[in-house]
């Protein structure tokens, strides 16, 4: 799975050294993990993984909305 991430990150971005750092994906799932152990530290090693795909999932919602946003012809 991690292998077929970064085969696409790398044709999206046309860089063979692109990895999910390049739009931040990794960093997003880094926050999302530190801030569900700091504020519930009672919940199991469980949600940790789950706390990372949705930190990584909201990040990669963010750009493409703002890169969707941005490249759309303004009509006026």
């Amino acid at each position: 799975m991690l292998g077929m991430a970064g085969a696409a990150m790398q044709s999206i971005a046309r860089n063979g050294l692109a990895d999910p750092g390049l739009i931040g994906v990794k960093e997003g799932c880094s926050v999302a993990v530190l801030w569900l152990i700091f504020q519930f530290p009672m919940l199991g090693m469980f949600w940790r993984p789950v706390a990372g795909l949705a930190g990584g999932l909201l990040v990669a919602l963010i750009v493409i909305f703002c890169a969707r946003d941005i490249s759309r012809p303004r009509l006026f």
